[in-house]
């Protein structure tokens, strides 16, 4: 049995035991999750921004 063998039916196994709405309901908190941006989202693309536009002013870190 090679290694994606092995996860494969060790992931189909799980989710044979495990309700379907639970695994749904799991996906759905991981993408939610994914999904959201924080502070740093804003500050990340204002740098990207100051560089792209002027170069990036060496005292801009």
């Amino acid at each position: 049995m090679s290694r994606s063998e092995f996860y494969t039916r060790g992931a189909e196994l799980l989710l044979a035991r495990t309700d379907a709405a639970t695994v749904t309901a799991r996906i759905d908190l991981v993408v939610e999750y994914a999904g959201e941006q924080d502070a740093s989202h804003a500050a990340a693309v204002a740098a990207g921004r100051a560089v792209l536009v002027d170069g990036g002013a060496q005292d801009a870190w």
